[in-house]
């Protein structure tokens, strides 16, 4: 009965786990790495946009 359940919660775990990191991809990436850059005040806005408008060329298919 445990070992079933344990199996169970892992196969949960590992379902769950492999939504997660398909929901992330390198395209979205750039949208947290802009936020990031906005917030940490580091470097100018117009930087950050800049940064970001490269990412997205690089990183996001043409539709």
């Amino acid at each position: 009965m445990i070992k079933k359940t344990l199996k169970t919660v892992l196969f949960l775990l590992v379902a769950a786990s492999g939504l997660a990191s398909a929901q992330v991809t390198p395209c979205s990436m750039c949208e947290v790495s802009l936020n990031r850059c906005l917030t940490k005040g580091a470097m100018s806005e117009a930087q950050c946009y800049q940064n970001y408008a490269n990412c997205r060329a690089e990183a996001c298919p043409a539709p």
